[in-house]
Formats: C-alpha cells, structure tokens, sequence
C-alpha cells in the first residue's frame, strides 16, 4: 500500500513538472521579448567573446538617396548612451529602402523594426544581423520617443528626456510587409554584438 502510494506520488510530482516546466520558459521567452535588444544574450556573449565585426563603410553618395548629411540634433539629445562604446557611428545620415519584417514596441518608448533592405543596400549588415533570428538578415531600425519612456533599464535612463522637440519625428507603427524608405544615422550597435542599425530615424516614407 506505501510503495503503491509513493509511486502514486511520484506520477503526480513528474506530471506537475512536465506541465510547469514549459509554462516556465515561455514566461523567459515572454520577458526576454519585451527587452528592445534583437539580439539573444547567448549572440551578444559570442560576439564580446569572438569580438565584434567589422563594420561596414559609409554607403555611396550614389546609393545614398537622399544624399542626406546630418541627424537632427534633437534626435541625438533624446539618446543619453549615444556614441562609444554602445554605438559606432559610421555615417551620420542614410536613406535606405527596404521590407519591414519586424516590429516590436519596447517599453522605452522606442517603435523598432527590422528591415530587410533592398539589394542596393544589402551590404550594409554583419554578421550579427545574419545570425539573429530576429533581424534575420536585415537592418534593425530604431524610430526613437514614439511613446513614453517607461523602461527601468539604466541603459536608457534619461532617454527621451525632450520628447517636445522631437513630436515631427512621429509616425504610425509599421506593419510586417510595409515596403519604406527609411532616413537616419548608420551606425553599430557595440554593447549589444555588433549589428547595424538605422538609429535614430529621421523620417519615414512609404514606397507604393
């Protein structure tokens, strides 16, 4: 009677873990999904091991299509960590073009998506982006203070501090599909592996 009563017992304990366990992890999943980083921090540990890539040049004034030469310094002021060692800047102003096939609303305030970019642009990526199963190959796009910044990380603490001298910098969320043509800096990511990104957007255009 014990020994069937402890094998009774046991069935449960298995069962109990069976059910809780992946309950568990996509509770990770979950919390993991509402950091702003597209990368997994097993990427961003490869990368800080390996070091990150390279980055690529500037893009060509012939690629470049609006040959645009400056982010609006409004922009930049609303980003506290804005030079190294979080971000390489490595041109101050591109407009690219590309497939959104990405958007997530992080809790900074931040609307940031990934872009994959036409072929004049595809060279502009690591690595870093390849590997991420969020960018997938794309460029990640960061359209910056679309909300409140309500994020206790002290990465961006202060973030979006003037968010009234940047209100003709918003634009409706897109939407998985949206072919566009994005304008902003160009730079690499340091702190979170060594993607590239489009950050902060200076403006926003939908190609028909």
């Amino acid at each position: 009677m014990n020994r069937t009563y402890s094998y009774f017992v046991i069935v449960i304990i298995v069962l109990l873990l069976l059910v809780t366990l992946p309950n568990y992890s996509r509770a990770q999943i979950t919390i993991e999904d509402e950091e702003e980083s597209p990368n997994p921090p097993q990427l961003m540990a490869k990368a800080t091991r390996q070091g990150v890539p390279p980055a690529p040049s500037a893009v060509p004034e012939s690629v470049n299509i609006t040959k645009c030469s400056k982010t609006p310094e409004a922009l930049i002021d609303n980003i506290v960590n804005n030079v190294l060692p979080r971000f390489k800047v490595v041109q101050e102003c591109v407009t690219v073009a590309g497939k959104v096939t990405l958007v997530h609303t992080p809790s900074d305030g931040d609307t940031v998506f990934a872009l994959k970019l036409d072929k004049p642009f595809s060279s502009m990526i690591t690595p870093i982006n390849s590997q991420s199963r969020t960018m997938n190959g794309g460029i990640w796009v960061e359209m910056i203070c679309q909300r409140p910044n309500t994020s206790s990380e002290s990465i961006h603490r202060g973030d979006c501090s003037k968010p009234n001298e940047i209100k003709e910098f918003h634009w409706p969320t897109p939407r998985v599909g949206d072919h566009l043509s994005i304008t902003g800096r160009y730079q690499q990511d340091i702190r979170e592996g060594g993607h590239m990104e489009i950050h902060p957007v200076s403006n926003v255009t939908a190609i028909k």
